[in-house]
């Protein structure tokens, strides 16, 4: 019974716990809540740009949704730390508390899945269902690709792009799956899966996961222009605000996201690993400033 009760708590040991308490404004992180509330602030803003009768059970899925998938990732991530994974991005906060309430989170899991699943088959109309599946589908392979792939091999490279790219699909299929107006599609969602990307191109980096280099953080910093200018200049000149009142608007804040995150950049070395991780997340909420008003 001794070596049992032993065997229990050496299983239960947290490997390399990060310094310190996490900070109170680091729960929404910690929970997994932050990207859910960035998905959902950002289908209000292309619903309202795009005109989409977008309603509150799409924004409850959506929530669910992303939700799971980041409970997911993070168990998976768990599971890693506890099998000894040496990646530095995994000495975190949010893994650690992942990994003491593990069981936990494994039943929020099957729970939000499940009520997710139950509102998404009784609410959601057919075409942005079968959109969501495909989203799904994609999930599946993102994860079987770059998080735990089978066989245990090495995941590929591109994992931040295809987050990103992943992101911004499953955040406007309510908008986009039976979409029949004529607005410009492509560069608004080109841009946000961008912004998306950068958003955890900006955070593998910090956490060290990705280079560190000045070439590397050029790189980061480059996108970050580029897609400011891109959002900027459709906004300013390429977007007819007369025939698309509240898609300008949507261009701005693309606008103000790239170009917060690009100045978290280079204020990386005054912060935090902690604090990089939330004010990254925090850059991608530009449509609750006050500039979403034009939005609404």
């Amino acid at each position: 019974m001794a070596d049992s009760a032993e065997t229990e708590s050496s299983e239960d040991q947290l490997p390399d716990p990060p310094a310190g308490r996490p900070s109170w404004w680091l729960w929404p992180n910690l929970v997994a809540i932050d990207a859910p509330i960035v998905a959902v602030v950002w289908l209000f803003a292309f619903a309202k740009a795009f005109s989409a009768p977008v309603e509150f059970p799409h924004y409850l899925v959506l929530f669910l949704c992303v939700w799971c998938l980041y409970i997911a990732d993070r168990l998976l991530d768990a599971a890693k730390l506890k099998a000894g994974d040496p990646s530095p991005g995994l000495r975190t906060h949010r893994h650690h508390f992942m990994y003491r309430n593990r069981r936990l989170f494994a039943l929020l899991w099957f729970f939000l899945a499940f009520i997710g699943g139950l509102f998404a088959i009784s609410q959601l109309e057919r075409p942005i269902f079968g959109a969501g599946l495909i989203v799904f589908v994609g999930a599946a392979a993102y994860f079987l690709t770059f998080v735990a792939p089978l066989g245990n091999k090495k995941p590929l490279p591109g994992k931040e792009i295809a987050g990103g790219l992943l992101f911004a699909a499953g955040t406007t299929v309510p908008v986009f799956a039976d979409y029949s107006g004529e607005l410009p599609v492509v560069l608004p969602f080109a841009i946000f899966a961008g912004l998306c990307a950068l958003n955890l191109l900006l955070i593998a980096s910090r956490e060290g996961d990705l280079p560190q280099s000045r070439g590397f953080s050029g790189f980061v910093i480059g996108l970050g222009i580029a897609l400011a200018l891109a959002a900027a200049g459709l906004a300013l000149f390429g977007t007819n605000a007369e025939t698309a009142p509240f898609l300008r608007p949507l261009f701005f804040v693309e606008s103000l996201a790239a170009m917060a995150m690009t100045i978290l950049q280079f204020a990386r070395p005054a912060t935090t690993r902690d604090s990089f991780r939330v004010l990254a997340d925090v850059a991608l909420l530009t449509p609750l400033i006050p500039v979403a008003a034009f939005l609404g």
